[in-house]
């Protein structure tokens, strides 16, 4: 079976968390969808990274940094076949989602990830350690210190682990086109940032291109696979 049909298959079969679909979605083209049906194109790569990563690793050691809502520990599960450990890295996970998580062997740690923000909460020690997988998948975007947070993930990774990330190019066609014929900022609206938002629900702080990203992550000590 090609990859592309084994993601469909996974996709065709996924049983979502309750949360996942979103009850009050006003965008009728996501109107009862789960979350791999609404990222479908941008979780299928990361499924194929991880199929990449299984040729050289097997029942790995994985760490989800802003995890919610989960979908990630399902798909390691198909991808990998199993996994060692997986630890979830969140702020103010609840109650709920820890007990749901905790049937497929997750541990959560509930942890600042970002001190700089505003009203920031305290941090925890991270105690995950020698791990061989990191999945930061659309949370740089939200930090207002993104170092902080991937200095963390560089020392819980082992030399040869894989960080894999997704975040918005900045510099994207659609968002040069709004730029040009609007004279809009794909950046999100300062009455809706960081700048003035102080609380959990942390909004963008701002988007990146690809070198100023590449930047961070060399500055952090990663080397850039891809």
């Amino acid at each position: 079976m090609s990859i592309k049909k084994e993601y469909k298959s996974f996709v065709e079969n996924y049983s979502p968390f309750p949360w996942e679909v979103n009850p009050k979605e006003i965008r009728e083209i996501f109107s009862g969808q789960h979350t791999f049906e609404i990222g479908y194109k941008r979780f299928f790569y990361i499924f194929k990274y991880l199929k990449e990563i299984n040729k050289k690793i097997s029942n790995p050691k994985i760490i989800d940094v802003g995890s919610y809502p989960g979908n990630m520990i399902k798909l390691c599960k198909y991808a990998f076949g199993s996994y060692s450990k997986y630890y979830s890295i969140g702020l103010d996970i609840d109650n709920n989602f820890i007990s749901e998580v905790n049937k497929y062997g997750v541990e959560c740690l509930d942890t600042e990830i970002d001190p700089q923000f505003p009203g920031a909460k305290e941090p925890k020690n991270w105690s995950p350690s020698n791990l061989d997988v990191c999945l930061l998948l659309d949370t740089i975007e939200h930090l207002v210190n993104p170092t902080y947070c991937l200095d963390k993930i560089n020392k819980s990774l082992k030399s040869n682990g894989y960080l894999l990330i997704t975040t918005d190019n900045i510099s994207n066609f659609f968002y040069i086109l709004k730029m040009i014929t609007k004279g809009e900022s794909p950046n999100v609206n300062f009455i809706l940032s960081s700048k003035f938002y102080i609380g959990n629900n942390r909004p963008h702080h701002r988007e990146f291109s690809k070198s100023e990203l590449k930047f961070l992550l060399e500055y952090s000590g990663f080397e850039i696979l891809e």
